[in-house]
């Protein structure tokens, strides 16, 4: 890993800020082993480099997860269904990432809702290699915000494709996709972020709460995406390459209008146009 930096973020509710000095390594490493512990594809332990980690200290969101869990026991839940668990989100910037650390995971803030409505509930991945419908391409770099979550009581339902979107399940806290048929074809990149997403509610006095209290952000995680592949192209071109690889083209691959990934052609030629064409 490298230029390993962590700074703590201490938060008191939903405004408190302050930045104290770096914080022992020991955050970056406990943030890596959340998410290779969450992995769906072991190869990528290998493809990702992590540089810096960012503890949240939201006193507000910690004192609700606490509630959530007081109030859940004296329900009756069990001490699984209690039980912390790491759940992820990705961000292109720094700035959002630190956004939803201030406001909470929020209803409205995604465009899945293969699991349930999105304005009554929110979706976040079980996998930290999931985090995204599109496939990581080399040199990606995003900003992983890992959540401890109470996942409650969970309601294994079908994926539904269509605009009738399903309502939170009362006696439930959570929703997730029906597991795959063993033996199916492995999934997509955009199948496989669908089938690890966590659909989360809570419902009080009849309505879905606008930011649901088993969900609280922990850690905020500077990563970048490494595919071995184009790793072992750079480490092979002469010297005077190592700048990086020329991009001619970029973009989608989709059939029947389901976008199933990206598609970039990399070279190690010259960026210049030709004279004619």
């Amino acid at each position: 890993m490298d230029g390993r930096r962590e700074r703590r973020e201490r938060r008191s509710g939903e405004t408190g800020t302050g930045f104290p000095a770096e914080s022992e390594e020991s955050l970056l490493q406990r943030a890596v082993s959340a998410l290779h512990g969450s992995f769906l594809h072991p190869k990528s332990r290998q493809e990702f480099q992590y540089s810096r980690a960012i503890l949240v200290e939201n006193q507000l969101f910690l004192s609700e997860l606490k509630a959530f869990a007081r109030a859940k026991e004296a329900a009756g839940y069990s001490r699984e269904e209690l039980q912390e668990t790491f759940a992820f989100l990705l961000f292109d910037k720094e700035e959002e990432a630190r956004e939803v650390c201030r406001t909470g995971l929020r209803v409205n803030s995604s465009s899945i809702s293969t699991l349930g409505d999105p304005a009554k509930g929110v979706y976040i991945s079980k996998h930290a290699d999931c985090l995204h419908p599109s496939p990581w391409h080399h040199g990606k770099s995003g900003y992983i915000v890992i959540c401890k979550l109470i996942k409650g009581k969970v309601r294994v339902i079908p994926e539904d494709y269509t605009t009738t979107y399903t309502c939170p399940s009362p006696g439930y806290d959570c929703h997730v996709a029906e597991s795959r048929e063993p033996g199916s074809a492995a999934p997509s990149p955009c199948q496989a972020f669908e089938q690890s997403q966590y659909y989360v509610y809570e419902v009080s006095g009849g309505s879905p709460a606008q930011r649901p209290r088993q969900v609280c952000p922990y850690i905020v995680l500077c990563c970048q995406y490494r595919d071995p592949k184009d790793v072992a192209m750079e480490e092979d071109l002469p010297e005077r390459d190592h700048q990086g690889l020329y991009c001619p083209w970029r973009g989608e691959l989709a059939i029947q209008g389901k976008l199933l990934c990206n598609i970039t052609l990399r070279t190690p030629y010259s960026s210049s146009l030709p004279a004619q064409l």
